[in-house]
Parts: C-alpha cells; sequence; structure tokens
C-alpha cells in the first residue's frame, strides 16, 4: 500500500460480514476503517461527518440500497471511490450498476487476494472486477456484432485489462507510460461501446477473436 493513511468505510447489513472485512484491513498497512454502516442512509450520515477515501459498498442494504447510495454520494462527494459487494446478481441490478461509477465489483465470496488486489488497484486509479464478476454476469448483455477493428497496442491492453492488471501494471507490462495506457482505455470504451471498463471487461470475455488493424 501507498505511504498515505487510506480512509475506509464498510457499508453493509451483515455484521460478520463488515466483521470479515475489518479484521482484514486491521492486517494492511496505511489502512484507517474510519466507520461501519448498516444501510446506505446511515453510510450518508456518516459521511456528512467524517472524510473517507474508499467505500467498500453492499448492493442490498436496506433504506437506501447501495446502488442508490453510489448515485448520491458520486454527486456529493465525487473524489470518493466505490468498490460494490454482492452475494449475487439479477438481471436489474445489473442494469442499475451499470449506471453508476462505480471503480469495482467483488463477490462476496471472493478471496483475500482478489480484496487486496482491488484496494491496490483503486488506489493506482484503476478499477478492478474480478474474473467471477465478469463470467457471471456476460449472459445478460447482448452481442456486439459491430466489425471492430483494434490495433495490436489495442488487443495488448485488453487482454490485460481482462487480467486484472491495474494501470500502472499494463504500463510497467508493455513498457509504456500510464498516460498511454489511459489513451488506449479511452480509444477502446469508444470503439467498443461502453461506458465504463467493466462494460470494456464484459467485451473482452464475449469477444476472444480480434480484428487487428497495424
Amino acid at each position: 500500500m501507498e505511504n498515505k493513511t487510506l480512509r475506509i468505510i464498510i457499508a453493509d447489513d451483515h455484521e460478520i460480514f463488515r466483521g470479515g472485512l475489518k479484521a482484514l484491513f486491521e492486517t494492511l498497512d496505511n489502512i484507517e476503517l474510519v466507520a461501519e454502516a448498516a444501510n446506505g442512509q446511515e453510510l450518508i450520515n456518516i459521511l456528512d461527518k467524517n472524510e473517507c477515501d474508499i467505500i467498500f459498498m453492499d448492493i442490498k442494504m436496506p433504506v437506501i440500497d447501495g446502488i442508490e447510495a453510489t448515485k448520491i454520494i458520486s454527486q456529493k462527494y465525487p473524489e470518493i471511490k466505490i468498490i460494490a459487494l454482492t452475494a449475487y446478481f439479477d438481471e436489474e441490478n445489473i442494469k442499475r450498476i451499470f449506471e453508476t461509477n462505480v471503480k469495482g465489483i467483488l463477490f462476496k465470496n471472493n478471496k483475500i487476494g482478489q480484496i487486496e488486489t482491488a484496494l491496490k488497484n483503486v488506489i493506482e486509479g484503476s478499477s478492478y472486477y474480478s474474473e467471477e464478476v465478469f463470467a457471471y454476469v456476460s449472459k445478460f448483455r447482448e452481442e456486439n456484432q459491430k466489425d471492430i477493428k483494434l490495433t495490436k497496442r489495442e488487443l495488448q491492453v485488453l487482454q490485460l485489462i481482462k487480467q486484472g492488471y491495474s494501470n500502472k501494471k499494463i504500463a510497467i507490462k508493455l513498457f509504456i507510460s500510464p498516460k498511454a495506457v489511459e489513451y488506449h482505455k479511452s480509444n477502446l470504451l469508444k470503439k467498443t461501446d461502453s461506458k465504463n471498463l467493466f462494460q470494456l471487461a464484459d467485451y473482452v470475455i464475449k469477444n476472444e477473436v480480434y480484428n487487428t488493424q497495424k
């Protein structure tokens, strides 16, 4: 982790799950657990009095659910990064979460290493969506039948995104600058008609063969 202390809030209506995440964060350096919330309204109230860098947000909560809370918080506190948590998806919530700007999505049964990777990626300014999430939600999206032309470099970036690499690690792997990685990601979003990195990575899964141009 970076030297800067990261302020984290856990929002989940299951006390046992919150306790598990709390125990994990206590083993990591430079992490401060600011607060815990059992629903979206409680979380919003907490943010009125506490500063926070990252929120681990359950999408299924009472009073105000995680998706609506994410929209409210993104408007009021755009600097806060949100990682969504879910025990399962249904088609309605997949569509709703596509409309938010969460920086990552994890299943609650993902391994500790995946949670740590998600945290590191978000800290570095990238995103993280576990392979399990991609595999589950891809069936709800229609195939993109467009004959899309990708450059060799764009294809390389796509494959590394699928493997969960952060911008920094992609840059190191391909011997390019992080700014160049952002440039290629921007082009990929446009070419694949993706609104965010989640949809882009889903496109990667559903299209294993690419038309490339030099």
